[in-house]
């Protein structure tokens, strides 16, 4: 009987006893990996996706220089050279993404008319698109949804005209 238990003890070891890995299981446990890295960059991109709502159409103008190094309404210090929006309700912190289909800049129209004509297509208006997050209210004149800093004005090509019509894309932040 004795030896009836000491056998079953070294049958249970033994069945219990890690295997070391082979290669095989290595590099399936690699592949894994990977994919599951590859699932969660999708899952992030989906949870992007599905919080965005589009606005449609908007007016924007920018701010004076008056405003540089004044404290915003979240309380940060407005720039002109960064990516700062202010609107009257949308939380603190949230993405904007704006595109201008009259407003890009001439330097961007001549290299992109340069583009289509070397490649025999028609030579035309280009948008410019860029984004910015909202860290200030405003504007408070009638009629216009944002007030952009210059960096983005530029970029969209609206320093000259001041206010141009664009739309609108909003990534919603996390802001309050």
């Amino acid at each position: 009987m004795r030896s009836l238990i000491v056998l079953l003890i070294l049958l249970t070891g033994c069945i219990y006893t890690p295997l070391p890995p082979s290669d095989e299981c290595e590099a399936f446990l690699r592949e894994c990996g990977a994919i599951e890295e590859r699932l969660t960059v999708l899952r992030e991109r989906i949870a992007i996706i599905n919080n965005r709502t589009s606005t449609g159409q908007a007016t924007i103008s920018y701010y004076a220089d008056f405003f540089e190094g004044r404290l915003t309404a979240s309380g940060i210090v407005f720039h002109q050279d960064e990516r700062q929006i202010a609107h009257r309700s949308l939380p603190f912190g949230t993405i904007v993404v704006l595109t201008s289909y009259g407003g890009a800049g001439e330097c961007y129209q001549a290299q992109a008319n340069n583009a289509d004509a070397a490649k025999g297509r028609p030579t035309g208006l280009h948008p410019a698109s860029t984004y910015g997050i909202v860290t200030d209210r405003g504007p408070f004149i009638k009629g216009r949804e944002f007030d952009v800093s210059k960096l983005i004005a530029r970029e969209l090509g609206m320093e000259e005209q001041g206010v141009v019509d664009c739309e609108v894309l909003i990534v919603k932040g996390e802001g309050k």
